[in-house]
């Protein structure tokens, strides 16, 4: 009786503890545990095919019954097979513990075929677990069997009988099973693929599809060096869906995907859409039209950053010192892009953009490599908007390409990328200008907001003369114009930036 009394008290205080929880902070669940016999007469009872030749060469194939535990279970977010764990306790009537069992089987019954586990448990759906009940256990008269499921922060557990409950039995993830923290933070893994629509309030474009795909292999936001983020041209969400498995072979991206797999980069891409007057600069627009088109893009723009914001939160993605990449009509949404929310980018290369709009005071935290060609429409509207680049104190590196028109060349992506692995190289300096202008007493210094963050535009160590196509060190610097001088802040830019083809 008394016993009887302590159980009872036991209990309750289990289910206390775990009441309204379901265990743990509820992240994975136990649908259904039930100890399935060996009867081949049953339509539930599972079996290993036995399939090949006899000795006399003769085909068989025969059906292995097995005493299982059938396990049914979810995850409240996408999680790898490689991060958990699920096995089987086993104890006698005595609660002593006979043996564990860590490894599912394959099997088939009657009414399911039940695989090894998935590589990736997705969000809320149902896995099937089948566990081999070992014969010297349930040739007991009394046995019971513990079910345990989860990672290295929380775990459910569910027993068999319905009636035991785990707070009885001893079990090496006994404490992950009786954490009450009401909500532990878990970043979800990463596939090889993640398509993730954010709502606007644009009706121009009501819905922005950021697609992620991280390096081959890397299924840990952490294990990534950053983010490339890159706005691409597509006539719709498959053709999107093309370009980032590999589908569509064009020459302008190829470049820029190797870039991003070889220094361990999440690529972060979405569609461009024209919202603005691709043919013509901020200053050569009406007052309402700039407006108009100002709070448009402000819409799709506060969209985007709140995507961002809600990946980092899902999957522990970067949300700053992304690098930004754009082409023709992409780089316009890019450029305007990084004006917009120049806090979540470090470097932006946009080649051959026709329009630009108005350059913004905050955006000279930005590091910005404009090409484009000398033959582009929109070449004399390049001009205009670097010069008041310049101005307003941009680290900016400027390069119209000799004889080229609306068209992608290797000079101005290799020009790109040695940009990209300088800015890189200065991210550190850029963190510690986000300090300083994130204090309010640091706020309105003038040196900061007027002139170059990076010592390599203040003074560079090179310099290019954007009318003759000809390069030089800093020494050297007055044989060029000072109107015409291009900041070129290594010598690898420096020299690819000198090449004629």
């Amino acid at each position: 009786m008394i016993k009887e009394v302590a159980r009872i008290l036991l209990v309750g205080i289990f289910l206390i503890l775990s009441a309204g929880k379901g265990l743990a902070d509820d992240f994975f669940v136990i649908q259904q545990m039930d100890y399935i016999k060996n009867n081949s007469k049953s339509p539930r009872s599972f079996y290993r095919p036995k399939e090949g030749y006899d000795k006399q060469g003769k085909w068989m194939f025969e059906r292995i019954y097995l005493p299982v535990i059938y396990v049914r279970v979810s995850t409240q977010g996408d999680m790898f097979a490689k991060d958990l764990y699920y096995k089987v306790y086993f104890y006698d009537e005595n609660n002593k513990q006979l043996t564990v069992v860590t490894n599912p089987i394959a099997a088939k019954s009657g009414q399911s075929n039940v695989p090894l586990p998935p590589k990736l448990f997705k969000k809320k759906e149902i896995v099937e677990l089948v566990f081999a009940a070992p014969e010297n256990v349930i040739k007991q008269n009394k046995w019971k069997a513990l079910v345990v499921f989860g990672d290295q922060k929380s775990a459910a557990a569910k027993m068999y009988p319905a009636n035991e409950t785990p707070g009885f039995v001893s079990f090496d993830e006994k404490k992950m099973v009786e954490n009450n923290e009401p909500y532990i933070e878990r970043k979800e893994a990463i596939e090889p693929l993640i398509e993730y629509p954010v709502k606007t309030k644009n009706a121009q474009q009501p819905i922005i599809t950021l697609f992620v795909r991280p390096p081959i292999g890397m299924t840990d936001a952490k294990e990534a060096k950053g983010v490339m983020a890159m706005c691409l041209l597509a006539s719709d969400i498959s053709e999107m869906r093309r370009k980032l498995q590999g589908l569509d072979s064009a020459t302008d991206l190829k470049g820029v995907f190797q870039y991003a797999e070889q220094n361990k980069l999440i690529l972060i891409c979405w569609g461009s859409k024209k919202l603005w007057n691709s043919k013509k600069n901020w200053d050569d627009l009406d007052k309402d039209e700039a407006k108009r088109i100002d709070e448009s893009f402000s819409l799709s723009a506060d969209a985007w950053a709140r995507g961002i914001g809600e990946l980092n939160q899902k999957y522990g993605i970067p949300k700053r010192n992304f690098l930004l990449w754009g082409m023709s009509g992409a780089a316009q949404y890019a450029c305007r892009l990084a004006l917009k929310k120049p806090e979540y980018f470090l470097a932006v290369n946009i080649h051959i953009p026709s329009s630009f709009d108005q350059p913004t005071a905050e955006a000279n935290r930005v590091l910005w490599c404009l090409t484009t060609g000398e033959k582009e429409s929109g070449h004399a509207r390049s001009l205009q908007f670097y010069n008041r680049c310049r101005v307003l104190g941009y680290p900016i590196t400027y390069k119209a390409v000799m004889g080229l028109g609306h068209a992608w060349s290797q000079k101005s992506e290799l020009i790109g990328l040695r940009f990209f692995d300088y800015a890189l190289g200065v991210q550190q300096q850029r963190d510690e200008l986000e300090l300083q202008l994130a204090d309010p007493l640091n706020a309105l210094n003038l040196e900061t907001l007027i002139n170059p963050w990076p010592e390599e535009f203040r003074n560079p160590p090179f310099v290019g003369d954007m009318v003759n196509q000809e390069m030089y060190p800093q020494e050297q610097k007055e044989m060029v114009p000072k109107g015409f001088r291009v900041p070129l802040p290594t010598k690898e830019i420096a020299e690819t930036w000198r090449e004629k083809r």
